[in-house]
């Protein structure tokens, strides 16, 4: 058990000492957004602190995304985020924001919260942290979002599809960007990575919407949403899907992967399997132990 604290109740709810923590800041809160599902609201700049969280709507099948904004005296802080599914404490989403004052935007892809009122909760809030606020709310809409891949798309990333924690982060936020058709965070992501593309493509033409004929959203969910990822001995990097790895050259279950995610049919499954010059030639991604993207490419 911790020390008592001081709790004060008013109309504006409750509030703790601030003490040293916190201080000024310059970032107001705006009010809520159309289709605002959850907002939290942090401010330290007094003598007592104040955290509050309203509930407006509920989850459903759309593209989520986090919106918000958080002021620390160490711009470098991070402010990092769970969305929770109350009933049942499960967490179905993580994020964070940078505490430099700018509002920031991540998109989460379809969360499966169903149709539920859904928590924000923040992991750990640093000493310098002044003002923050966090709202949950629908992706913002986009004219091309129609003629996108990966709508309706029902995989879903799963921790274990990856062996190392900073690939599975970056792998993670690429599957909730490809979900959310987002393709602004998926050309920034690749901009600041040096990620390697199609040949004879920009990053922008990689993944500019409609995407109908490419199919380039749905197969980057596909392949790191519906296959394993594996360590690739001859680089150290983390490859999907892992039949592309000299490991997994020839496994049955790698094999039927790329089938069941709809990378390959049964047939060419069955042909580049047979190929004992180069094997599985599909659509790979490669992400280095650190993190950094480093190709979305085919293997040949």
């Amino acid at each position: 058990m911790s020390d008592p604290v001081a709790v004060r109740l008013d109309a504006d709810g409750a509030h703790t000492p601030t003490g040293t923590r916190g201080g000024a800041a310059t970032i107001e809160i705006p009010g809520p957004a159309d289709g605002e599902i959850t907002r939290f609201e942090l401010d330290r700049t007094t003598a007592w602190a104040t955290a509050g969280q309203t509930w407006r709507g509920y989850s459903s099948d759309a593209p989520m995304q986090v919106v918000g904004a958080c002021e620390s005296s160490d711009p470098q802080d991070v402010l990092p985020l769970e969305v929770v599914l109350p009933s049942t404490g499960d967490v179905l989403v993580t994020a964070q924001l940078t505490c430099d004052g700018e509002e920031t935007t991540e998109p989460l892809g379809v969360l499966s919260g169903g149709e539920n009122a859904l928590d924000l909760r923040l992991v750990d809030v640093s000493d310098g942290t002044a003002r923050a606020w966090v709202s949950l709310q629908p992706a913002a809409s986009d004219d091309s979002a129609g003629a996108c891949s990966a709508e309706g798309t029902d995989l879903r990333w799963d921790p274990a599809r990856s062996p190392g924690a900073a690939a599975g982060a970056t792998a993670e936020a690429l599957v909730n960007a490809a979900l959310a058709c987002d393709s602004a965070q998926l050309v920034e992501r690749a901009n600041q990575d040096g990620t390697e593309v199609m040949f004879g493509e920009t990053v922008d033409q990689m993944f500019a919407l409609p995407d109908t004929d490419t199919q380039r959203y749905r197969t980057l969910v596909a392949l790191l949403a519906g296959t394993t990822g594996a360590v690739d001995s001859d680089t150290g990097d983390v490859r999907w899907p892992r039949v592309a790895t000299p490991e997994f050259r020839d496994d049955d279950a790698a094999w039927q992967e790329v089938v069941d995610a709809g990378l390959l049919t049964q047939e060419d499954a069955d042909a580049q399997r047979a190929d004992d010059v180069f094997g599985y030639t599909g659509m790979t991604i490669a992400i280095g132990a650190d993190g950094t993207w480093l190709y979305y490419t085919p293997t040949d």
